[in-house]
């Protein structure tokens, strides 16, 4: 079970996953965490997808190189790939305030780095793999939404 929070002030959960379906991605790996939360009728929704490691974005003629995580760069030039192991402790605290209203990030698996970062700034990382629907239940509790919004299967 995850440390209490204040529900109100941290409604949703971050989820690092390319379907909306499945936790998938590694949260070193994600470029994008989507954030669910629960609907008044009481059904897990997607209500947005959020950037969550900026980088190498690319698509700009070769330029899009950022160091807003402390990068500095991406690995020399935009074709070098980008590597989150690189972004320490400050690129990881960016990552939290990013997510402030979110009461945890469930991602397939992290580093130790974001892990400690992250739950230290009170946004616990939950490993998880599987359906993201079980991975809500797990973080809101296991009395929580049985179906997510627009999942007839369930």
């Amino acid at each position: 079970k995850l440390p209490p929070q204040d529900q109100d002030d941290r409604p949703y959960v971050a989820v690092a996953s390319r379907s909306s379906v499945l936790v998938d991605t590694h949260l070193g790996q994600a470029r994008r965490l989507q954030i669910w939360g629960m609907g008044e009728d009481g059904r897990f929704r997607l209500r947005e997808e959020r950037t969550a490691l900026r980088g190498c974005e690319g698509g700009d003629g070769g330029n899009g190189c950022g160091d807003n995580l402390g990068l500095g760069g991406c690995g020399g030039s935009c074709g070098g790939g980008f590597d989150p192991g690189r972004m320490g402790e400050a690129g990881w605290r960016e990552v939290a305030a990013n997510f402030a209203d979110c009461r945890a990030v469930v991602a397939r698996e992290a580093g130790d780095v974001p892990r400690r970062v992250l739950a230290g700034l009170g946004l616990p990382v939950v490993p998880f793999s599987g359906a993201v629907k079980d991975a809500l239940r797990h973080v809101y509790g296991s009395d929580a939404a049985e179906r997510v919004a627009g999942d007839a299967r369930t």
